[in-house]
Order: structure tokens, then C-alpha cells, then sequence
């Protein structure tokens, strides 16, 4: 499992994901940024194996626009646009 910090105000520290993992006894790494997870975890991920991103809505748009940057394609358009 990868954890990282969504990038909005109200998002759970990176630090008390990590902690409650740890205390469900989750193997756990811990990123800085949604996309450092998602490159960590395409990075580990072996053939026909998935990588799956959940969390909030704001979780899952960063690495949506992660997903897109590290294919070399045009960021995704925000709905609604500067959501917050």
C-alpha cells in the first residue's frame, strides 16, 4: 500500500495515514504527494498486476493528472474548473 497526502486543506496528514495503517498492521509506504505514490506503486507493480487509487475525489484527480503527466499527455480538464 502506498499512502500519501492529498493536496487540499482539509487532507489527513501523510503521518497519521501511515500510523493507522501500521496500527491495522498494514505494510505501508508513505509519499509526499499523490504522484510520488502513484510513480512509486507503477514502479513495484508487476506484469498484469493492477495498481488501484482510492481515496477522495481530490485523491483520485491528482493522480488522474499524475497518470496523464507521466504518459506525456495533456492535463485533464478540471470539473468543475478551479474546484476549490
Amino acid at each position: 500500500m502506498h499512502l500519501a497526502r492529498a493536496d487540499h486543506p482539509k487532507a489527513t496528514e501523510v503521518s497519521e495515514l501511515a500510523a493507522a495503517a501500521a496500527a491495522a498492521g498494514l505494510e505501508a509506504t508513505a509519499s509526499e504527494t499523490v504522484s510520488q505514490a502513484l510513480e512509486l506503486a507503477l514502479a513495484t507493480v508487476r506484469e498484469n498486476e493492477l495498481v488501484l487509487v482510492t481515496g477522495s475525489l481530490f485523491v483520485v484527480a491528482e493522480a488522474r493528472r499524475a497518470w496523464m503527466s507521466l504518459k506525456g499527455l495533456p492535463e485533464p480538464p478540471s470539473d468543475p474548473p478551479d474546484a476549490y
